[in-house]
């Protein structure tokens, strides 16, 4: 065969080779963006971002210029209780105007700094039937706001991360806590938790201590305390936030088994942050979704959802930024079978949080 025409033959097979695989990534791509299409049929939720700094409307305008570029249709804000000189109250009415801009995008849940100020301020010991009664009057008054959909976030054991962090506690069994469920379950709206999965009273890890000196030398167990808070009323949905954030080795895929086996009423929602390093994460180094946490996310479809706990807004200079993880945390959808990204996305939120195209 004259060395023109092998020539001719190899490179016509080259170029059939390099168009399959082009179909193949285009296919590939094809396939990704119609997981995210069909979970954006339903409806798809963030249940946990944050807006910070001074400027909230700002901060709101970024975060739905962010939120259209991930394709996610609602986001729901939260509030703290936020720095001791800071009027709780201001905090919850600043957030309001902020989500108020953006009815069809932006939601927000309410208490999280006012309810959650009057959590810290009154011991187990010091409540009341007068103080109770205060409290179940402020938490009705704060659910009449339209944009409201729920209660948080609420902070059962909150970590310090840095010495500009905070370490805050209120245990799930505190009386408080009980009578929020109540009225969570009266007005049939969930009860957004941020927790660390501690089974038993234990001893602080050292890098925790080092990270920060307000972190206690001791972790009391939360994980009685919550099941306590589970069983109190069934009919009130718990939201249990940042699941895959474990930072005491615990948040276990089996303890959340366990827990899911129990509770009908506890929904968990899933936060991966671009530091993979650390216990009981949901994605490896890769970023691929673990078998243990893939099959719970089969194993009980309707209770999970996505809450980011994205940071939006500028805090000035030399103010530490939360870690980022609104793309991390959506890029987990693309790994997902259709059905199951559909639920995870949005399906389960806009049940539970009582949402609508």
């Amino acid at each position: 065969m004259p060395p023109l025409k092998i020539v001719l033959i190899i490179s016509a097979v080259l170029v059939v080779l390099i168009v399959i695989v082009i179909f193949k990534k285009i296919d590939q791509r094809q396939g990704e963006n119609n997981l995210v299409e069909q979970a954006n049929d339903s409806l798809s939720v963030d249940t946990h971002v944050h807006l910070q700094g001074r400027d909230l409307e700002s901060a709101a305008a970024k975060l739905v210029d962010e939120m259209d570029k991930q394709q996610v249709d609602i986001a729901i804000i939260v509030t703290v209780p936020g720095r001791p000189q800071v009027e709780p109250s201001v905090i919850e009415a600043r957030t309001q105007e902020a989500v108020a801009l953006y009815p069809d995008r932006l939601k927000a849940m309410t208490g999280g700094a006012v309810l959650g100020r009057l959590m810290q301020s009154t011991s187990v010991e010091q409540v009341t039937e007068e103080n109770l009664a205060t409290f179940r009057e402020t938490a009705q008054e704060l659910l009449k706001e339209d944009s409201v959909v729920g209660f948080g976030e609420m902070l059962a054991m909150h970590l310090c991360m840095n010495e500009s962090h905070s370490y805050q506690e209120i245990m799930p069994n505190h009386p408080f806590y009980f009578a929020l469920a109540d009225i969570a379950a009266e007005e049939n709206v969930p009860i957004d938790i941020h927790m660390e999965a501690v089974l038993q009273d234990m001893t602080m890890p050292e890098g925790l201590l080092i990270r920060c000196s307000k972190n206690p030398s001791i972790l009391k167990g939360t994980i009685e305390p919550f099941k306590e808070l589970l069983a109190h009323n069934p009919e009130t949905n718990i939201v249990w936030q940042h699941i895959g954030w474990d930072n005491v080795g615990v948040m276990t895929p089996n303890l959340m088994r366990e827990l899911l086996s129990q509770y009908n009423n506890l929904y968990l929602s899933l936060r991966v942050t671009q530091a993979t390093q650390g216990p009981n994460r949901i994605v490896d180094s890769q970023g691929n979704i673990s078998k243990e946490w893939l099959q719970l996310f089969v194993d009980f479809p309707d209770h999970f959802m996505l809450g980011s706990d994205q940071f939006v807004g500028d805090l000035g200079e030399g103010v530490k930024n939360a870690s980022p993880s609104f793309v991390s945390t959506w890029d987990i959808i693309k790994q997902l079978p259709s059905d199951l990204a559909s639920k995870i996305a949005g399906e389960n939120a806009s049940r539970i949080y009582h949402l609508e195209k």
